[in-house]
């Protein structure tokens, strides 16, 4: 990171370009994981550095409002910063906190929730609840996806595969499949997507036909998910997310449940025995199936899986709540909510909505919709679902006012 650098000059002109060496006294790290820096009134944002640090940078990218920098040299360090524990942590973009002790980690990204929500959603005070802790810091992923051909990788900072044997943030039995596996590993031509289930079985998916199953326990729930359907990458952390869950569904006294973009039905089997109707949408035909299997599993027979866009069932599914107080719970894409389901919500009401996203930018845009719309944002209740990257888990907390 640190080699064949130019030889470092005076930059007399507030004019930045490619190539230039400055130094920089790091102020902040932004959502995404790069600090920030000033220079002469330009925002620099430079890659793998810490809060407080001085450092030298060189130009690699010059906008009209901001420039990139790559780290050059740390002058001044952090005592925070800690030795990274990957061999390709520089050039893969997967992680982009592992120079940072852990501990400090959990305090960037709850800044950085409350940054984004008065950026963003425009809350003055947002409340922010204290992060939840991934309870494995690595080795919790269950899920990979390899890029071939050639020796199959991660895509790097340049577009070029990074090629591994191991991944310290993914789980020992994927780790494990990589090295026992070589021959198919080493002969995938576009991707390839390594999962590992609660049992410790790892797969690699073949196709969306294949019918096999992997096994996951959230505590009591034991729950059947098709190979290629979507579950959460750490699921250490979801009984917090759980508790949470549950714990908000009871104080705002509610009774009835809509667990929108459900997939297998994770959550809404966790709050099934407190919840009646308890329906969930979406429109994964594969995830809904196994869904009812999983309700029928877990002896939850009042439970009602509805195929088909959020857009479509929604308004439906509330008409079936309205005699009850309801809670909604939303857990979309990465992209977020659609403005037709937002803005049904707006006009509907439903008592509570809990809105999980793995994207807090979003989740701070359609926060701000609903918010506009009369609900009242109570609490941000962060979870550090993957320790080592820069993304995370937000739970939003709405109630109507009034």
């Amino acid at each position: 990171m640190y080699q064949n650098m130019p030889k470092k000059h005076d930059i007399m002109h507030s004019t930045l370009k490619q190539g230039d060496i400055i130094e920089l006294v790091i102020d902040d790290i932004a959502f995404g994981g790069d600090g920030v820096g000033r220079f002469k009134g330009m925002a620099v944002f430079v890659p793998f550095v810490i809060e407080g640090e001085r450092v030298t940078a060189e130009i690699t990218e010059v906008r009209k409002r901001f420039a990139r920098a790559r780290l050059a040299e740390v002058n001044e360090t952090s005592p925070y910063r800690v030795d990274p524990v990957c061999p390709y942590y520089t050039n893969c973009p997967g992680c982009r906190y592992q120079h940072v002790a852990y501990e400090h980690q959990l305090s960037l990204k709850e800044k950085q929730v409350s940054d984004l929500f008065q950026r963003i959603g425009k809350q003055a005070n947002p409340a922010v609840a204290a992060i939840a802790p991934s309870p494995h810091p690595y080795g919790y992923r269950n899920k990979v996806v390899l890029h071939g051909p050639g020796n199959p990788g991660y895509w790097g900072f340049d577009g070029k595969i990074v090629p591994i044997e191991h991944c310290p943030v993914a789980r020992r039995e994927i780790n494990e499949c990589i090295r026992n596996n070589r021959d198919t590993v080493l002969g995938v031509k576009e991707h390839l997507a390594i999962r590992v289930d609660a049992e410790g079985k790892a797969v690699m998916p073949t196709g969306s036909s294949s019918g096999r199953m992997l096994t996951e326990r959230i505590r009591s729930l034991k729950l059947q998910v098709p190979e290629n359907v979507f579950f959460q990458a750490n699921p250490y952390i979801i009984p917090s997310i759980a508790d949470s869950l549950r714990k908000e569904f009871t104080n705002h006294e509610c009774r009835a449940l809509i667990d929108a973009y459900c997939g297998v039905g994770l959550f809404t089997l966790i709050m099934a025995d407190k919840a009646m109707p308890c329906i969930g949408l979406e429109e994964n035909r594969t995830a809904v199936l196994a869904a009812e299997n999983n309700a029928v599993n877990n002896g939850f027979g009042h439970v009602v899986f509805r195929v088909g866009p959020v857009e479509k069932t929604l308004e439906s599914s509330l008409a079936q709540c309205d005699k009850e107080p309801v809670c909604v719970i939303l857990d979309p894409p990465r992209s977020g909510c659609s403005r037709p389901v937002l803005k049904l919500l707006v006009e509907r009401k439903p008592s509570l909505v809990i809105y999980i996203s793995c994207a807090p930018d979003r989740l701070a845009r359609d926060v701000r919709m609903m918010v506009d719309g009369g609900y009242k944002l109570e609490r941000l209740l962060p979870f550090d679902m993957c320790p080592q990257t820069a993304h995370l888990e937000v739970m939003a907390v709405l109630s109507t006012c009034g």
